[in-house]
């Protein structure tokens, strides 16, 4: 469930069609801080004595300058305006008021140091030769400071602002601009850098058109205004007018403005060529190490759907501290980075506590309090309480009902309907007020009750509501749209920036195949969206998704983040196995499974899964004596699961034994998985009616059951009825379209049916997904080479295989035999030496002597 009550989540970009400035204050998932205005002004004092300009920077007075208000990043400015020019002490930073009585205290008791000289603070003076090089805050700073000054530049205060207005979307330098911009009429008798200025207030103001035509007028005139092409390339906004654009920035190019390189990442991103559009911004945000920049070009890529170089790109963003260098109206965003930034390392204090900072900075954003009570119960705190304190402090009745809709949720989240329902009740005074909102909540319980019918009917009424429309219509497709519907709808509200469709979205597409794609979504969502869900199922989930779209070393290293942060938490270990177990490292299943027996050795459960580790590892005697021995010590532990392990420890060696401890198994519990396990014992057996009902009775069981579908192929194939296996698997796939057992029986199926090609399509799918399984290379390979005659591709396979086990001799012999096929005599002759030396008695070992003869 959504973080946006109102269906304006955070996690998915969207998508425009059309191009325009650089403007990132109204992107929906950065909006707008209240506390945006409410910072108390701050001006620096310019005192003249004896005609040396002497700064003096020691007090904070309530007169504004006519240009910007100095930003309070953390909204400690008082709400009571003080007294006209009574200096008014700036508040420490959280955190460093302690630091500041500590070292009070050790001054007092040290000997008195010699005097020393203070330091003057930096100061940057606004000049013609800087104006087009500061960084945000300096060009703030030195703006404010300009416009107090006795007789102000007029052209070069005016760019200043215009700088300030469409590169860092500073609302007060937008309105100073226009307020201050010449009339229309007196625009031509301006030239440079003013008249630029001049020509960017009639865009800010809407006069588009006109600006265009008199600054195309103005470009006949002065040849080489680099400023003007700039401000000229901010009219064309559609689309089809990129290439103009674009035109207009390389004659800007001499300007030296960081500006043109901005706005031409934006419009690469937004035309023709996105990648390089990423990695020209991305250079820009590297070479700068502004934090602000880095936070600006991390909107730019999100407003376009590349998240995957936020986190370099705001590299410099390492600390809520650098918040004083953002400007104001990319502060909720910048902390929801940090935030996200966070949650990859599994670091839930530090995401905490930005949080509660982004929480402070927007106190009527119901979105900050949900995802900080969310991130709180995640981390084991009442983030309840924290919502009930938000809904009587609000004043809001809106943002009053979506808190009470949250607290319905977070309930529900922990599987507490009792809760829920409670929460409901309590917040009913406050739901009454916006019906959609009361009906959404109770649409909500009624479907963890299973009570669809009446979640169907609240979310119908949820529907006709316009903020909320689209949370309803989320709703209704997850409760009836399958197959290709509910992907089109899933992907429409995705681009609504709804984030729990961004969620939804990224399951659907991994199922349906596509791990690349979501991937991508679910990494979008760990920047801007982490708290759809618990937050490190998230990350989890992320990084199992990377490891299937063919980047393990990034997923494993994102593992290994968060376990070194969460050493504790057998989530993130319960994911490691499922990796190892995929790449075939059951050695590695095995340790952790050990791990976790040593961690808790009371825990019953936890040995019998190591048992099974065991049995999948194929170490059948020591599962064997390891529950051996737990009977012995505990006659309790002798259960149902326990028994369908023991059976499986002794399939290969005493398949009787086996099959009396399934059944022995199956008379304390019916168990589906124990019923296949039945069913595949009497398949290797041969005894397939045995074995077909022992599957079509777990089908019984659980008619979903894919695996004794898969199963029940299996055993058509074995007797030769390949078109009913074909059946079977392909409407597994149907559903499933990445389950590896169901890819490699089809490819067996249609290698029976004698459609290698096929075959092997469906083996090279299974590699994808075990990359590690070197059995499946070489039939894969030896598929290629015998029946396809694609020497090429084989030689590729072989290659991989010996890659990953040098010491493989028959990958040798098959390789030298394919190089020999493809004329490469010296290939051939290496090979084939490498197989006889590994194998010098080997199966092949006679015909590779013979062939090495023959070549030599």
């Amino acid at each position: 469930m959504s973080a946006d009550i109102d269906g304006q989540g955070s996690a998915a970009a969207p998508h425009p069609s059309d191009v325009g400035p650089i403007q990132t204050g109204e992107h929906p998932t950065v909006p707008r801080s209240s506390a945006e205005t409410q910072r108390k002004p701050n001006i620096t004092l310019l005192v003249v004595l004896g005609g040396v300009l002497v700064v003096v920077v020691a007090a904070v007075v309530s007169t504004p300058f006519v240009g910007l208000q100095l930003w309070d990043p953390l909204g400690l400015a008082q709400s009571v305006e003080p007294q006209s020019g009574e200096p008014q002490p700036r508040e420490p930073l959280p955190g460093k008021a302690s630091q500041a009585q500590a070292k009070a205290k050790a001054k007092e008791s040290a000997p008195s140091p010699e005097p020393q000289q203070a330091s003057e603070p930096k100061v940057v003076m606004l000049s013609e030769a800087n104006v087009d090089s500061l960084g945000y805050v300096d060009l703030r700073e030195a703006t404010t400071t300009y416009a107090a000054s006795a007789a102000p530049n007029r052209g070069l205060l005016a760019w200043a602002r215009y700088r300030l207005a469409v590169t860092y979307d500073d609302k007060q330098a937008r309105e100073a601009l226009i307020a201050a911009a010449p009339k229309k009429s007196e625009i031509n008798k301006l030239e440079g850098r003013e008249a630029a200025a001049a020509i960017g207030a009639l865009v800010l103001s809407g006069k588009v058109q006109p600006a265009r035509k008199l600054g195309e007028k103005l470009q006949r005139r002065f040849k080489n205004s680099p400023h003007l092409a700039y401000v000229l390339s901010t009219t064309f906004s559609k689309r089809p007018e990129i290439g103009k654009a674009l035109k207009q920035l390389d004659r800007a190019k001499e300007s030296g403005l960081i500006d043109v390189e901005l706005r031409r990442g934006q419009l690469l991103l937004q035309g023709h060529n996105p990648d390089a559009g990423v990695m020209l911004l991305t250079k820009l945000a590297a070479a700068s190490h502004e934090a602000d920049l880095g936070v600006l070009i991390a909107n730019i890529l999100i407003e376009n759907g590349r998240t995957e170089e936020i986190e370099t790109v705001t590299a410099a963003l390492t600390t809520a501290a650098t918040l004083e260098d953002v400007a104001p109206v990319r502060s909720d965003l910048a902390l929801q980075i940090l935030i996200g930034s966070n949650l990859r390392l599994g670091d839930l204090d530090a995401a905490i506590a930005n949080a509660v900072k982004r929480h402070k900075l927007s106190l009527q954003s119901a979105n900050a309090t949900i995802d900080l009570a969310r991130l709180q119960q995640a981390a084991g705190q009442d983030g309840d309480a924290t919502l009930k304190a938000a809904i009587g402090q609000a004043t809001d009745a809106t943002a009053a009902a979506d808190l009470a809709a949250a607290r319905v949720e977070l309930a529900l989240r922990k599987g507490d309907t009792a809760l829920a329902t409670k929460a409901f009740e309590e917040g009913d005074e406050v739901l009454s007020k916006k019906e959609a909102r009361q009906k959404l909540a109770e649409g909500w319980i009624a479907k963890q009750n299973g009570q669809m019918a009446a979640a169907k009917k609240a979310f119908t009424a949820v529907a006709r509501s316009k903020t909320l429309a689209s949370r309803a219509h989320l709703e209704q497709a997850l409760l009836s749209d399958t197959g290709g519907s509910l992907l089109k709808k899933l992907t429409e509200l995705d681009k609504q920036g709804l984030a729990d469709a961004t969620y939804h979205l990224a399951r659907t597409v991994k199922r349906r195949g596509n791990a690349k794609g979501a991937a991508d979504l679910y990494g979008r969502l760990v920047v801007l969206g982490a708290t759809v869900i618990d937050p490190i199922d998230l990350v989890l989930e992320w990084a199992d998704t990377m490891a299937l779209a063919g980047e393990p070393d990034l997923a494993q290293k994102q593992i290994e983040a968060l376990r070194a942060k969460r050493p504790e938490d057998e989530r993130i270990v319960a994911q490691m196995i499922t990796m190892a177990a995929r790449a075939g490292d059951t050695a590695t299943v095995v340790n952790l499974h050990r791990a976790l027996v040593e961690a808790k050795p009371a825990d019953i459960d936890r040995k019998i899964r190591f048992a099974a580790a065991l049995n999948d590892a194929g170490d059948f005697m020591q599962a064997q004596q390891f529950l051996d021995d737990l009977f012995k010590a505990n006659k309790e532990a002798r259960n149902a699961a326990a028994l369908a392990q023991l059976g499986r420890a002794w399939v290969t060696r005493e398949p009787f034994r086996a099959k009396e401890l399934f059944n022995e198994s199956l008379s304390l519990k019916e168990n589906v998985g124990t019923y296949v396990l039945l069913g595949e014992l009497e398949a290797g057996r041969e005894k397939f009616k045995e074995a077909k009902k022992a599957f079509e009775k777990a089908l019984s069981l659980n008619p979903q059951l894919t695996g004794a579908q898969i199963q029940l192929a299996r055993v058509a194939i074995a007797e030769g009825s390949l078109p009913e296996a074909v059946k079977r698997l392909e409407k597994v796939l149907g559903k499933d379209p990445t389950n590896y057992d169901a890819i490699l029986s089809l490819g067996d199926a249609y290698l029976g049916l004698s459609r290698p090609a096929d075959s092997a399509v469906q083996y090279e799918i299974a590699v994808t997904l075990r990359p590690g399984n070197l059995d499946l290379l070489m039939k894969l390979a030896l598929l290629q080479l015998q029946r396809l005659a694609r020497t090429d591709e084989a030689i590729t396979t072989l290659q991989k295989v010996i890659t990953r086990d040098p010491e493989r001799s028959v990958a040798y012999y098959h390789l030298g035999m394919a190089m020999k096929d493809n004329g490469n005599t010296v290939g051939a002759v290496t090979n084939l030496q490498k197989y006889l030396d590994l194998a010098p008695d080997g199966e092949w070992a006679p015909d590779a002597k013979k062939i090495l003869d023959d070549l030599n």
